[in-house]
Formats: C-alpha cells, structure tokens, sequence
C-alpha cells in the first residue's frame, strides 16, 4: 500500500510543471481616442411663496429649455434629455450667523441630465448647446466625456499586448537558449480612464473653459507558452 501511494505521489510529481518548462509573461497595449459624447446636469430653479407656484414656474422653465435644445438649433433628440431628480424646499431668511429667520417661499430645482453626441474636432455644436443650457441662469454641473463605442479600440489594445508579451516570451527564451514552444494560457483585463486634455483646446460656454482631454484604452494580457529543448 505503501508503494502504491509512493507511487501515485511520484506521478503528479512528474506530470505537474515546473519553472522550467514554462515561460510567464505579461503584455500591455494602450489605444488613446478623443470622447465623442459629453453628458453634463442643468439644474433649473423655481421660487415663489406658494410651493404650486414655484413647482409650475421650475417646469415651465424646464419645458422651454427642452424644446430649445430639441429644435433645429440644438438638434438633440429627446432621448438625450432626462430628468435625474426633482427636490422641492422651504426657503428662509438668515442673519449674519446663519440663523434660520422668517419663512420666504419655496424652492423647487429640477436637475436634467443632458447627452450631447457626435462632438466635433471644434466642439462647436456643444458649446452651443452649452450655451443654450445656461440661458437664464440655469447652472450647470458635472460635465463629463465619454466614447460611445470603445468595441474597435479594445479590439487595437488586445493586439498590441499580445504582441507585446509574445515578444517579451520570444526575446526571454532567445536570452536563456532554450526554445519557445506553443502559448498554453492567456488572460487578460483591460481598462478605461482619462489622460491629458486634447483635441479640445478650450471650451468657452458662457466665458468658462472646458477640456475634453482623451480616453485610454488598455489591455493587459498573461500568458504562458511552454518551454521546448535546449539549443
């Protein structure tokens, strides 16, 4: 029984590889494109002593910055505007400490999310309709850029790390004499984040200054190809 396990232990000795009979690598590819989408918040405000009243001149507001931006001058589909949330609250006076005083109203914001696609090398189309956003004193919050299909980009990125790391394998095995056999597993991940302002140089809506900068793609692969005979 005792040769029996000996030898059953020996087996998987034999058969599980060594440090020697593989070669581990990682590869990186990194893809950079300017962000074709701009997502941005407006946030609308209406007042008054009745909450009805301040409630019916925030959307009526609201509905006039909509069909302007959905018109032949902003040219956004409606899909592209939505409402992310609706707050409602008691205004009062305050002294010089901060002091709650008298009771002055209410205040109803409605914040819109708003999707502007197809940016230009020139941005000129967003800032318009950045322009048309801020019209009466409407603030805008959060303005963010995005690439509205990233599918072509990550398929670049994937071909330049598994260049990369078999090009790694190759030099290792050329460096250590022994020959470079069949990769036997790859896994990879890959990652998106933001890197230097670009093609926007600046973005003025309303006199402030907006930049874009690029998207990064990038994709890490492991790999591991066997290890053939000596040279």
């Amino acid at each position: 029984m005792k040769q029996a396990i000996m030898a059953f232990v020996a087996s998987l000795l034999m058969a599980a590889p060594t440090l020697a009979d593989e070669i581990n690598v990682s590869g990186t590819g990194f893809v950079t494109a300017v962000p074709d989408v701009a997502t941005f918040n407006v946030a609308i405000v209406g007042k008054d002593l009745s909450a009805g009243e301040a409630m019916k001149e925030c959307l009526t507001k609201s509905k006039s910055l909509g069909f302007l931006l959905t018109s032949r001058e902003g040219a956004l589909d409606k899909k592209d505007l939505a409402t992310t949330s609706l707050d409602m609250t008691p205004t009062y006076e305050r002294d010089p400490r901060g002091n709650r005083g008298r009771f002055t109203g209410y205040q109803v914001v409605h914040f819109m999310s708003i999707t502007v696609r197809g940016l230009g090398p020139d941005a000129t189309h967003f800032t318009k309709v950045l322009d048309m956003a801020s019209k009466n004193g409407h603030r805008i919050n959060h303005i963010s850029f995005s690439i509205s299909n990233t599918k072509e980009l990550i398929v670049k990125a994937r071909a330049k790390a598994v260049a990369d790391a078999m090009e790694k394998a190759r030099h290792l095995a050329e460096l250590s004499g022994v020959e470079l056999g069949d990769a036997t597993s790859i896994n990879l991940s890959s990652s998106h984040r933001q890197v230097r302002p670009g093609a926007y140089d600046a973005v003025r809506p309303s006199g402030s200054s907006v930049f874009s900068g690029q998207r990064q793609v990038r994709v890490m692969v492991h790999m591991t190809f066997a290890i053939g005979s000596e040279e």
